[in-house]
């Protein structure tokens, strides 16, 4: 059986996702989880706190695979590591966010269109992944200036919010397009080529 707190979290993951931290009240949570204002303050403190433990709580798996792809692509590779093995290593894990029906990547898109103060607050998550993928790939642009490595670099990340903006609503615009997992094989491809050397 669901405890308390995930059952808060399941619930709060789903309305962000839906409105948008503005427009989602703790009431609408409470109400939603059948749970007490009490049991809110209790496991999170405050609204800010639930949106920080719903976004690490999904994130960290993500950013688990995104490593482990990438340190397994760096280890086979003989001293420059390939580019698509880096932009796989960061795309790939979204399959499993289509895949379990995740709202965080939705979430988060709505969160950095709306507002300023949350970016910040949640800047910090990314510090790491960005690090990390941004020196794998100074290593496989070893020609190019690091400004221009950090413009595709977010070349990559723009793409891939595109993807999460876009997916549900994009087989209704274009039908011949693939399922969901092979959208993200498409969006590596697109990729690929938007930043080849």
């Amino acid at each position: 059986m669901t405890n308390t707190k995930e059952s808060i979290l399941d619930v709060a993951e789903c309305l962000f996702a839906k409105n948008g931290y503005a427009g989602t009240s703790i009431r609408a949570i409470v109400e939603e989880a059948e749970v007490n204002i009490a049991a809110i303050n209790y496991h999170f403190i405050s609204k800010e706190g639930l949106f920080m433990a719903v976004i690490q709580r999904r994130f960290k798996e993500i950013e688990r695979q995104r490593f482990s792809k990438l340190d397994s692509h760096l280890k086979n590779s003989s001293g420059k590591p390939a580019l698509e093995g880096i932009v796989r290593a960061f795309l790939e894990p979204l399959k499993y966010a289509f895949d379990t029906n995740d709202q965080v990547p939705k979430m988060l898109v709505r969160v950095f269109c709306e507002s300023e103060e949350l970016k910040d607050l949640i800047n910090p998550i990314f510090d790491e992944t960005r690090k990390r993928f941004l020196t794998a790939m100074k290593m496989a642009y070893s020609k190019l200036p690091e400004t221009e490595v950090q413009w595709r670099f977010q070349y990559m990340v723009s793409a891939m919010v595109g993807l999460i903006i876009f997916s549900e609503n994009i087989h209704k615009n274009f039908a011949s397009l693939p399922e969901n997992k092979d959208l993200v094989e498409k969006l590596i491809t697109q990729t690929l080529e938007g930043i080849q050397e």
